[in-house]
């Protein structure tokens, strides 16, 4: 055999099986990954399929040997047909346009690469993804779909996306993520909604399998899930027209909220409720009870009554949510205790506070709720508490808030307001007048603001000098409501010789002193009488008045009087006042002069000018005589035997004249008395008769003198 020859063959020989073992190689296995359901309006009902051109070694694509690739369907997965061919090695995708692809439940699909040399290779079986769509109590969608291919390849995603198209005129938007069910609770009234069930690949050709799409008529009869409701508040002010009480609550968890009804406990059905308002947005979650009447006063009055809110959610088809459980208003009571300086209060218990009642805290303020004081807590099981070291005079406002055990809840109640005044500032006791009485005693005359201001005692002190430790306490009065003066007369006293001084007190329940008095004393008065027949007079200024003494009056009562005669008035001077009386002319009133000095107060707030009295004082002048030693009836000058008698005590004063015979011809006790000469109504004979004359001098000794006086006729 020819060499050359055999060499031409063995080369041609070479060359075809290399171009062979190119076709062969050139093509392969199209790998399939997506079977689209298009929805566009363009290819509605179009099912796209998705696969990778075979490449080499080196990514490439290998073209020699390539003819086309064909696309197969099945509606039942056994019997399939060709629908497209002729499809160029570059493209990948074909397009199955049989027209009720949307109402089929599933069809399978290959795809089929050919060579030139007639080998065909064809990919594994993708069906259309079918899912069914139930409807449950008409709000609930139930969907359930089947993988594109069984196992599924490892290129897919691990989950399906759920898509929705609500309203018609929008476009398919993405759920959730599922693995193979979802049930959807739709929050529509009445109205169509979209499904479709997508899976991409996510390795390779970027694609999607897409279900056809599946719909249904939804009427939403689901109730809203029910808010919470956080707390039941009143605004602590200090104006009782706006303490408001302040509702708070979660927002509900469903998302077609659109309103809150606001609802109070039904006073008079038991268990019902009341609307009171409507609050619209899922995320408005707060309300104020400021109802007000026609006259402008609160409705609910939470200071006043307690009262239980509750709150349902509203979605937009008008379905309503259980309402929350009652929580009700705080409302505290109070008692005060001027003395032990507490209050005391107590209050109905916090119910359903969200994650729990903690405990109270009691705060309080004495500037209106400018700036607030913690005062104390109580635990959650205990409901009272006392306030203690209270200031006197001070206005309080207190408030018990409620806390929750995470903290970042309260509740305040309705606040306590009160005035924790131990007096008021027009309180007081005044002592009007101090006067000797009867020269063994002395009257107390007092007034006190008890006909308006109340008060638990009135405590009057005495002392012998101004120093307050010295004063030690003479007499307690228990008040009687209404009550404004009131009098003591003091027997223990020596008004001669001692001033004394007088203090008064009035007293609360809590035997506090809530006013004081100003410091009043008697008047001494002294004097002497002088030769010349003129009685001196000196007394101490007078008490301390509140505008201070107005006039002093002397008075003076002769032997001859019964009673005091007003003498003269005397200008106020400090200290110690004076006065002189002259009585030369007085001489036949007798010897005893007696004094006592009024002072009268100046008109001020609590007296319209009152009296104090001093004591009284005797002034003797001393006496003298002068007898005659003869007289005459029947003369018109000297017709009376008279001594001629001067301050002679009218008291202790006898005149007898003895005929000389020893036998009583007249006798008389008055000074100013003398004999006519006659005896037993007829004329004395001519003759001397025999004087006894007889007084008390102002020493207590007995001035005595006898002697003879001659009648003439």
């Amino acid at each position: 055999m020819n060499v050359k020859i055999v060499k031409k063959r063995y080369f041609f020989l070479v060359v075809f099986w290399a171009i062979f073992v190119s076709w062969v190689h050139g093509l392969g296995v199209p790998k399939f990954y997506c079977v689209s359901v298009e929805t566009n309006v363009e290819n509605n009902g179009n099912v796209k399929l998705r696969w990778d051109v075979p490449r080499n070694a080196s990514n490439l694509i290998d073209t020699v040997g390539f003819k086309e690739y064909a696309c197969y369907y099945s509606t039942d997965g056994v019997l399939f047909n060709e629908f497209q061919s002729g499809i160029v090695w570059d493209v990948g995708n074909c397009y199955f346009n049989l027209l009720d692809s949307h109402t089929v439940s599933k069809i399978w699909f290959y795809v089929e690469a050919r060579s030139r040399g007639g080998q065909v290779y064809r990919s594994d079986t993708l069906a259309t993804i079918e899912f069914t769509l139930s409807i449950t109590n008409t709000a609930v969608a139930g969907l359930q779909w089947n993988p594109p291919v069984i196992p599924p390849l490892p290129s897919y995603s691990s989950r399906y996306d759920v898509y929705v198209k609500y309203p018609w005129s929008s476009d398919f938007t993405p759920l959730v993520g599922a693995i193979s069910y979802y049930a959807d609770t739709v929050s529509v009234c009445n109205n169509l909604i979209q499904y479709q069930i997508r899976l991409s690949n996510v390795s390779g050709v970027s694609c999607q399998n897409v279900s056809r799409v599946q719909s249904g008529v939804f009427s939403d009869k689901t109730p809203p899930k029910q808010p919470v409701l956080d707390s039941v508040s009143v605004n602590p002010v200090l104006q009782p027209q706006k303490r408001y009480t302040m509702l708070g609550w979660e927002a509900s968890s469903s998302p077609d909220v659109y309103a809150y009804i606001i609802h109070v406990e039904d006073p008079v059905q038991l268990g019902g409720a009341i609307p009171l308002d409507t609050i619209y947005g899922r995320f408005n979650t707060s309300w104020v009870d400021s109802s007000t009447t026609a006259s402008g006063a609160l409705l609910r009055d939470p200071s006043i009554e307690v009262y239980n809110y509750t709150i349902a959610a509203l979605d937009s088809c008008m379905n309503a949510s259980t309402r929350t459980e009652y929580q009700a208003t705080m409302m505290p009571e109070y008692t005060l205790d001027f003395c032990a300086r507490q209050c005391a209060l107590s209050w109905n218990p916090y119910k359903r506070m969200k994650n729990g009642l903690e405990r109270y805290d009691i705060w309080y303020s004495t500037d209106g709720g400018m700036s607030w004081m913690l005062a104390g807590s109580t635990p959650s099981t205990y409901t009272a508490f006392t306030i203690t070291n209270l200031q006197y005079n001070q206005q309080y406002l207190v408030v018990v808030r409620a806390v929750n055990s995470n903290g970042n809840i309260t509740a305040a109640a309705a606040p306590v307001w009160f005035d924790f005044n131990v007096s008021d500032s027009e309180n007081f006791v005044y002592i009007n007048s101090v006067s000797v009485n009867d020269l063994s005693r002395i009257d107390i005359n007092i007034t006190t603001s008890g006909d308006t201001l109340p008060f638990s005692y009135l405590l009057l002190y005495r002392s012998e000098d101004t120093l307050s430790e010295h004063f030690y306490l003479l007499n307690t009065f228990s008040h009687v409501a209404g009550q404004q003066k009131y009098s003591y007369t003091d027997p223990d006293v020596s008004v001669q010789e001692k001033l004394y001084y007088y203090k008064a007190f009035l007293k609360n329940t809590c035997d506090m002193l809530v006013a004081e008095s100003n410091i009043a004393h008697n008047i001494i008065l002294r004097g002497i009488g002088q030769g010349d027949h003129k009685d001196e007079l000196q007394w101490n200024a007078s008490g301390a008045w509140e505008n201070g003494t107005d006039q002093y009056f002397v008075f003076r009562k002769m032997q001859s009087n019964i009673d005091f005669e007003a003498l003269d008035q005397v200008n106020p001077e400090p200290l110690i006042l004076y006065y002189e009386d002259d009585v030369s002319d007085l001489s036949m009133h007798g010897s005893e002069f007696s004094y006592r000095v009024v002072a009268k107060t100046a008109p001020g707030r609590f007296s319209d000018g009152e009296e104090s009295r001093s004591n009284d004082i005797l002034i003797k002048q001393s006496p003298s005589s002068y007898i005659p030693t003869a007289f005459s009836p029947e003369n018109e000058y000297n017709p009376v035997f008279l001594p001629v008698s001067s301050f002679v005590d009218l008291n202790h004063y006898t005149l007898h004249i003895y005929a000389r015979t020893g036998e009583l011809v007249f006798y008389t006790t008055d000074p100013n008395k003398g004999w006519n000469g006659t005896f037993r109504e007829q004329k004395a004979p001519m003759g001397v008769y025999v004087y006894h004359l007889q007084y008390q001098q102002p020493d207590g000794t007995v001035y005595e003198r006898s002697g003879t006086v001659t009648l003439v006729r």
